[in-house]
């Protein structure tokens, strides 16, 4: 598979590394693969694809088939509705702290419930 990367740029703006680039797009041509067929068409090294797949995969770009061999599937792209804005970068940070928390709330609720407050 011969492909013009330079002409992927928009990838590179959104903060993707070369692999995942690579990975992202090999996979869109074909929809489903497996590591070998990504690198092989994705003139990606073997020692880089399982991480670039499970970047992708946390990032919710793709799907990953956990059998033997692992296949990967492109996951359509989610279209914002209108008026919505682009997600805060910091808002991934701020994940763990409003898990503990949502798990929290219900203790304290009870407590202040418990106090008359």
């Amino acid at each position: 598979m011969h492909v013009d990367w330079t002409t992927f740029g928009l990838l590179d703006d959104a903060g993707f590394g070369l692999h995942e680039k690579r990975s992202l797009v090999t996979l869109a041509v074909h929809g489903v693969a497996d590591a070998a067929t990504l690198c092989r068409d994705g003139d990606i090294p073997t020692s880089k694809i399982y991480a670039a797949m499970e970047k992708l995969a946390g990032l919710g770009l793709v799907e990953i088939q956990r059998s033997r061999p692992k296949l990967y599937a492109a996951l359509p792209p989610a279209v914002p509705s209108e008026g919505t804005t682009a997600p805060d970068p910091t808002a991934a940070e701020a994940l763990p702290e409003a898990e503990r928390l949502a798990i929290d709330t219900p203790a304290l609720a009870g407590s202040i419930n418990m106090r008359g407050g």
